[in-house]
């Protein structure tokens, strides 16, 4: 039991070596080398490198190719790819360690998508940083900045929901407010033609919470209801239908709900009795029913789950948080999305306890996945990590 913990929490430094391997061509070797000498640590003539120390963090958010942490002190420090600064340290050049990104401070939480970074402060503003081609960064421009900006006219927000080159706040007031790319009607104004280069006006009132992934959004609205908008090629929504929407619509037929998760072309809700339901694309059965089923529409109940308090969803699979701080996951685990595997039957299964209990904030994209445990140690899995971990 040790050494799993210990190949757990070793991962989240071998996550930014795999990941800065293909990226900038460094960082595997360390990181090889040091699995293998844990699996030959008999073997005297092998030189053994000390384990990285354990990663800390009050908060965590992936990108496709870097991540971001928000350390003790309310600072971010970020490492991975930075073609569009989106590590915020002044360069575009990627870095195999984490450091702290430029300017910020007393940042209270991090949300990140493929290519930028925003955060929230803790004067309720938030600043941005990375990819802009859109207006996603909110500044008013499409000039990528590999340093943080303020996002203008933007104030007591509470949540950041960030999706491939669009941005969503959640408001003190409870009102949401969208920017950055609108070509699948994401931005929720009624439109699927004009970027926002700053916040929108509010598209919605009386929402208790909010998540983005791609090009969709849902929210949850206070009564319990769940309104998406955007994309819906794969029924993402869950109106019944498969058209774009461009103002939020009502997911059909869902009981009152009481949190939501969003995956690239997937949506999940978990009810009132702690059950899970989940709309769009199944082609890896992350919606947690049979693969003769393409995608769905409509929400479908998720057989096996029936203790959830929280979802975190990625490209392909799904992840629930339970009542008793364990985790049980479906869809695709091709890459080792997580830590077990599927049973015969392709239902959601329980993943290995003992790395993944205790948690307290989860975050997924693409197909890997970060926690932080009640003692604010990381612990991240998938492809980036997979050879590690099974090594152990």
């Amino acid at each position: 039991m040790i050494e799993q913990r210990k190949s757990v929490y070793f991962t989240m430094r071998c996550f930014v070596h795999a990941m800065l391997a293909f990226i900038v061509g460094v960082g595997a070797q360390a990181c090889k080398k040091n699995t293998s000498s844990q699996a030959t640590a008999s073997d005297s003539s092998q030189a053994l490198e000390p384990a990285p120390a354990p990663v800390y963090a009050t908060d965590i958010a992936l990108g496709s190719k870097h991540f971001c942490t928000v350390k003790f002190d309310s600072t971010v420090a970020c490492a991975g790819s930075n073609t569009y600064g989106q590590l915020g340290d002044g360069t575009t050049v990627g870095r195999s360690f984490t450091a702290a990104v430029k300017i910020i401070t007393s940042v209270k939480s991090i949300s990140s998508s493929d290519s930028h970074v925003c955060a929230v402060l803790y004067n309720n503003g938030v600043a941005c940083w990375g990819k802009n081609d859109q207006g996603q960064l909110g500044d008013g421009t499409t000039k990528d900045s590999s340093i943080p900006i303020v996002v203008m006219g933007l104030n007591n927000v509470t949540r950041l929901a960030l999706g491939a080159s669009h941005s969503c706040a959640l408001l003190e007031d409870q009102t949401v407010h969208c920017w950055g790319s609108n070509s699948h009607g994401q931005l929720g104004t009624g439109s699927k033609d004009l970027q926002g280069l700053t916040p929108g006006v509010a598209i919605l009132n009386n929402v208790s919470d909010i998540r983005s992934q791609l090009n969709h959004n849902c929210a949850l609205i206070n009564s319990g209801g769940v309104k998406c908008w955007g994309d819906n090629s794969n029924g993402q929504l869950g109106d019944g239908s498969n058209l774009k929407r461009s103002v939020p619509v009502d997911v059909s037929n869902l009981r009152p709900a009481e949190s939501i998760g969003v995956g690239a072309a997937h949506s999940c809700a978990v009810m009132q009795d702690n059950s899970v339901y989940c709309w769009g694309s199944n082609e890896f059965q992350q919606l947690g029913v049979s693969n003769t089923t393409a995608q769905s529409n409509l929400a479908l109940a998720v057989g096996g789950v029936a203790n959830a308090r929280d979802l975190f969803l990625g490209s392909n699979h799904s992840c629930a948080l339970m009542k008793d701080l364990t985790t049980k996951c479906w869809g695709d685990h091709s890459q080792g999305q997580f830590l077990s595997v599927m049973s015969a039957n392709d239902r959601p299964v329980l993943a290995t306890p003992t790395p993944v209990n205790n948690i307290i904030r989860e975050t997924s994209f693409g197909n890997d996945t970060c926690v932080i445990h009640m003692n604010n140690q990381v612990a991240c899995w998938g492809p980036s990590i997979t050879n590690t971990s099974s090594q152990q």
